[in-house]
C-alpha cells in the first residue's frame, strides 16, 4: 500500500458513493492482511502529516491503528495473534513507530491527539506486561506535570488514563504514586482555564482509583485526592467536569466505603447541592450526584448481609468489616430532595433509559431495601398529598414513590395504608394521561410482587382492570402481566377455576400476539404468566388444559410455516411455547394421559430443533424432557430422530445452557429406556468425556456429567464395565478438586462437585449389582470410601451432601460387601461411623432415614 496514495483511500472510505467505500474497505483489509507491520507504519505517516488540513482522514489513521492493535475483551487467540504480530516487528522499527506516535501528542488538532493517545495507550497495554516501554509513564507523567503545553498535558492525561483503564493493577501498581501525582497534578487550580486538560484528568483519575489503595490508607494522601475529587465536583468550570468527578466519588465509594467517614459531610454538602441547583443538559451532574449515593447504599446492604451473616455463624468473624449507616443518617434530609426530583419527569420518558426522575426512584428503592421501614413515614406524606392532584406530574411522581419503596418495609407496615392508597391506583390505572396510567400498573405490579399476603383479598377486584389493561401500551400491559404473574403464584389464595383461568390465558396470549409485543419485554411476561396460571391449573380444568395445549401446537406449527418474519422473533416465539407447553404438559402428565398428544408434540419438537444445525432450542429440549418422563420406555420410538440433536448440544459444549438441559434429558432417557440406553451411551459417553477434558467446558457443566456417568451405569448395568477405568480415573481427578472453601460461590459449587461424584458411585455400584456382576468394582472400592472419608473431615458438610455420602457407603454395604466381607469392616471405621451418626442426627427426615439404613447394613 503506497503511503502516498493512502490518504486518498482513506478520503474513498468516506465517499457518499457505496461501491468507492468498499473498494477502499477491501484495498485496506487486503494490506493489512499481506504486510500488517508497513500498513501500520503507513497509516501512522498518515495520521502525523501536519500539513494535511484533513483532520478526519489523519484521524481514522489513528483509529485503524488502534483497532489492530486493540485486544481489550478479545479471545485468547486474537490476543496472542495481536501480541506476536506486534513483537515480530523489529524493535528498532517499533521505536520510531512510538516516537512518531509520541509526537503526534502535541499535533495542533484535538482529534488527531486523541487519536494518538488511543494508539499509545494501545502500544503500551501491549508491551508494558512484557517489561518494555517502561519510559512510557515517565513520558506521561512529565508531560503532564512539565513546564508543557496544555495539549500536550490533555492527550498524555487521555493515554494514561486510558492504559491505566485496560492494563491490571499489578502491571502498574510500581508505577501508582507517580500515575497519581500527575494526574491530581492535572486537576490542580492552576489548569483550571484549561478545561480539556481538568477533564482529561478527572477522567483519568476514575480509572487510576483502582492503583490508589495505599494512598488511601494514609490519611494526608488520602485527603489530597478527595480534595481534588469534591473541588471538581462542587466548582467545577463545566458540568462535564462536575459529573466526571462525581463519577470519581462513586468509585471511591465502591473501592474504599471504609474511608468515607472522613469526607462524608462535605460530599453530601456537594452531592445535596448538585441535585438541587443542576441546570445542566440532562441533569448529568445530578444523576451522578444521586449514583454516589446508590453506591453507598449498596454497599451497605452488602455489609449489613455478611454482619448478619457473621452472626449467624454464616461466615467468619471479620473485624475489618465495619458498616457506618450513612444512609441513616442521611434519611430525612435526602428522601424529600429524591421525591423533589421525581416531578422532574420526561414527557415521554417510557422512551429514555434514565433521567433525573427515574434516577431518583431507583435510589427511592435502595434507600428502602437498605433502611427498609423507615423510609415510609417520610414517603407516605408526599403521597397523600399529591396522589389525586389535578396535575399529572403530581399524580405520577405520587405514585412512582409509593412503588419504589414497596421493596423495604414489612407488609404489616404497608397494609394500614393500602386501604386508602389501592382504590386511588386502581383509578389511576384509567388515567387519561399515558404516564399516570403506567406507574400505576407498575405500582399494582410492585405490590403483587412483594406483598402478595395482603394483596390477596383484593384480588378478584384487581383481575378485571390488570385484563381489560392488557390492551393499552405495551409498557402499562408489561405491567398488568407481571401483576396477573404474582397473583398466578398466589393462585391457591384465589381458587382460579377453569372459566377464569381460561379468559385470563386467553387475554394473554392475544396480548402475547401484538405486533408490538416485542416492546418492554411483552410477550415474555405474557407467556411467563401463562405457565404460572398452568401451574395452577385445578384436576377439574383438565378439559380445559388439553384445549390449550391442542391450541399452543397450533400456534408452534404456524412458526414452522414461511412467514416473512426474523428469524431472532420466530425462534423467541418457539422458545416461549416450546416452554409453555413443557409446563402443560407436565400439568397433564401428572393428572392425566399425555400419551394421546405425545406423537404430534414430538413432531413438532423436532422441526424447531430441525432449524438449526449447529445448536439446540433448549425449551424445546426442555419440553422433551417432560414427554420422556410421561411416557417412559415407548420413549424409543423417537431416539432414531432425536439422537442427532441430542449429540449436537452435548458437542458445543461452550455453550453452557444448550449443554446442561441436554445432560439433563441424558439423565431422563436413561431412567426411561433403562437397559435399551445401551446401544445410545457409547456416543454420548464418548461426547461427555470428550467435554470434560476440555478447558472451555464452564466448570457448572463439570458436576451434571458426573452425575450424568451415574445414570447411564444404572441404565445399562455392567455393560458399563467398558467405560469404568475412564471414568474412575476422572472421578478420581474431581476428587482432588482443591476450592477456595472461604469463597461462598466456590464452596457452593464445591459441594455440588461433591455430591455429582456420590451420584456417579451410587449410580455405578447399583447399576453394576442390578446384573449381579457387583464384585467387579472391589479395585475400586479404596476410591469410593477414601472420598467418602475425606468429606467426612469437612465439619460443615451440607445435609444434602452428607445423605449423598453416606447413601454411597449403605450402597457399598449393601452390594459389594456381599462379594467381600472384609468391605463392611472398612466401612465401620472410626471416621465413616462418624459420618453415619452425624447423618443419622441431622433434622432432616430423609438424612435421619438415609443414616439408619446405612447403620444397619453395615451392623454399627
Amino acid at each position: 500500500m503506497d503511503v502516498v496514495k493512502l490518504p486518498d483511500i482513506l478520503r474513498n472510505g468516506f465517499s457518499p458513493d457505496q461501491a468507492q467505500r468498499n473498494a477502499a474497505e477491501a484495498e485496506l483489509k487486503a494490506a493489512l492482511e499481506q504486510h500488517w507491520a508497513g500498513a501500520l507504519q503507513n497509516l501512522c505517516t498518515v495520521m502525523a502529516d501536519e500539513n494535511n488540513n484533513e483532520n478526519h482522514i489523519r484521524r481514522m489513521a489513528g483509529l485503524l491503528i488502534k483497532n489492530q492493535l486493540d485486544i481489550r475483551e478479545k479471545a485468547d487467540a486474537h490476543v496472542n495473534q495481536v501480541k506476536t504480530k506486534w513483537f515480530q516487528i523489529q524493535q528498532d522499527i517499533r521505536e520510531s513507530f512510538k516516537v512518531v506516535v509520541l509526537r503526534c501528542l502535541q499535533s495542533r488538532f484535538k482529534d488527531v491527539r486523541d487519536g494518538a493517545a488511543e494508539v499509545a495507550s494501545k502500544i503500551a497495554v501491549l508491551e508494558l506486561p512484557e517489561k518494555q516501554w517502561p519510559e512510557f509513564i515517565s513520558i506521561m507523567c512529565n508531560n503532564i506535570t512539565g513546564n508543557t503545553a496544555p495539549e500536550l498535558k490533555q492527550a498524555s492525561l487521555v493515554a494514561l488514563g486510558y492504559t491505566c483503564e485496560e492494563l491490571n493493577n499489578e502491571v502498574l501498581q510500581q508505577y501508582s504514586n507517580n500515575i497519581l501525582t500527575a494526574v491530581i497534578c492535572g486537576m490542580n487550580a492552576e489548569y483550571r482555564k484549561e478545561c480539556d486538560v481538568v477533564l482529561a484528568a478527572t477522567m483519568a483519575l476514575y480509572n487510576v482509583l483502582e492503583l490508589t489503595q495505599s494512598n488511601f490508607d494514609a490519611e494526608n494522601e488520602s485527603d489530597v485526592i478527595m480534595a481534588a475529587i469534591i473541588t471538581a465536583a462542587e466548582s467545577g468550570a463545566t458540568p462535564e467536569i462536575q459529573s466526571k468527578a462525581m463519577e470519581c466519588l462513586v468509585g471511591v465509594a465502591s473501592l474504599y466505603y471504609v474511608k468515607l467517614n472522613r469526607y462524608i459531610q462535605k460530599i453530601f454538602d456537594v452531592t445535596f447541592k448538585a441535585i438541587k441547583t443542576d441546570t445542566s443538559e440532562d441533569n448529568i451532574v445530578a444523576m451522578q450526584a444521586i449514583e454516589f449515593w446508590n453506591t453507598v447504599c449498596e454497599e451497605e446492604i452488602s455489609i449489613m448481609e455478611l454482619l448478619d451473616d457473621i452472626k449467624n455463624g454464616y461466615a467468619e468473624p471479620d473485624p475489618t468489616v465495619q458498616c457506618f449507616y450513612f444512609i441513616r443518617g442521611v434519611l430525612p434530609p435526602f428522601v424529600p430532595l429524591l421525591l423533589e426530583c421525581l416531578l422532574k419527569q420526561d414527557e415521554h420518558q417510557e422512551d429514555v433509559s434514565t433521567n433525573i426522575s427515574l434516577s431518583a426512584g431507583t435510589c427511592l428503592s435502595l434507600f428502602a431495601a437498605n433502611v427498609k421501614d423507615g423510609v415510609l413515614p417520610i414517603v407516605l406524606p408526599f403521597v397523600n398529598q399529591y396522589i389525586k392532584n389535578p396535575e399529572w406530574r403530581f399524580r405520577e411522581a405520587a405514585m412512582f414513590a409509593f412503588g419504589s419503596i414497596l421493596n423495604g418495609p414489612e407488609s404489616e407496615i404497608i397494609e394500614p395504608h393500602l386501604g386508602h392508597v389501592l382504590p386511588v391506583i386502581m383509578t389511576n390505572m384509567q388515567d387519561q394521561h399515558h404516564l399516570v396510567k403506567d406507574s400505576a400498573a407498575w405500582v399494582v405490579s410492585r405490590l403483587c410482587e412483594y406483598h402478595s399476603a395482603i394483596i390477596s383479598p383484593h384480588f378478584p377486584n384487581l383481575i378485571p382492570p390488570l385484563l381489560h389493561c392488557l390492551g393499552d401500551t405495551p409498557q402499562v400491559a408489561a405491567h398488568c402481566a407481571w401483576a396477573i404473574c404474582n397473583i398466578a403464584i398466589e393462585g391457591k389464595s384465589l381458587n382460579l377455576n377453569q372459566t377464569q383461568l381460561t379468559e385470563m390465558i386467553s387475554k394473554l396470549i392475544a396480548a402475547a400476539d401484538r405486533e408490538d409485543s416485542a416492546e418492554a419485554n411483552l410477550r415474555t411476561t405474557c407467556y411467563q404468566t401463562i405457565q404460572e396460571l398452568i401451574n395452577q391449573t385445578p384436576r377439574d380444568a383438565m378439559d380445559m388444559l388439553k384445549q390449550l395445549i391442542s391450541a399452543l401446537m397450533n400456534k408452534l406449527a404456524h412458526t414452522l410455516r414461511p412467514t416473512g418474519a426474523e428469524k431472532t422473533v420466530i425462534t423467541e416465539l418457539q422458545s416461549h411455547l416450546c416452554a409453555s407447553l413443557e409446563v402443560a404438559t407436565r400439568k397433564l402428565a401428572e393428572n392425566d394421559d399425555l400419551k394421546p398428544f405425545a406423537d404430534a408434540l414430538m413432531e413438532l419438537y423436532l422441526k424447531v430443533l430441525s432449524q438449526s444445525q449447529t445448536t439446540v432450542n433448549e425449551d424445546a429440549i426442555m419440553a422433551i424432557s417432560v414427554l420422556c418422563n410421561a411416557v417412559g420406555a415407548d420413549f424409543i420410538k423417537y431416539m432414531p430422530a432425536f439422537f442427532n440433536f441430542l449429540c449436537i448440544g452435548l458437542h458445543n459444549y461452550n455453550e453452557k445452557m444448550g449443554c446442561l438441559v441436554c445432560i439433563g434429558v441424558v439423565g431422563d432417557i436413561c431412567r426411561a429406556l433403562e437397559g435399551q440406553m445401551e446401544q445410545y451411551a457409547g456416543q454420548i459417553m464418548q461426547l461427555l468425556m470428550i467435554a470434560l477434558s476440555s478447558s472451555e467446558l464452564s466448570m457448572e457443566v463439570k458436576p451434571q456429567i458426573f452425575s450424568c456417568f451415574g445414570d447411564i451405569a444404572l441404565a445399562v448395568g455392567s455393560r458399563f464395565e467398558i467405560y469404568l477405568e475412564s471414568v474412575s480415573s476422572m472421578l478420581q481427578q474431581a476428587t482432588q478438586v482443591d476450592l477456595d472453601d472461604k469463597d461462598p460461590e466456590m464452596y457452593d459449587y464445591l459441594n455440588k462437585l461433591r455430591e455429582s461424584i456420590c451420584d456417579a458411585f451410587t449410580g455405578i455400584i447399583q447399576g453394576f449389582n442390578t446384573d449381579g456382576k457387583a464384585a467387579v468394582l472391589l479395585p475400586k472400592m479404596q476410591l469410593f470410601v477414601n472420598y467418602i472419608n475425606y468429606l467426612g473431615a469437612d465439619p460443615n458438610l451440607p445435609d444434602d451432601v452428607l445423605k449423598s455420602a453416606v447413601g454411597v457407603l449403605g450402597d457399598i454395604a449393601d452390594t459389594v460387601g456381599k462379594a467381600d466381607p472384609n468391605i463392611k469392616k472398612m466401612l465401620a471405621s472410626q471416621g465413616l461411623v462418624g459420618l453415619i451418626n452425624r447423618c443419622k442426627a441431622c433434622d432432616s427426615k430423609s438424612c435421619k432415614e438415609t443414616g439408619a439404613w446405612a447403620a444397619s447394613l453395615i451392623g454399627v
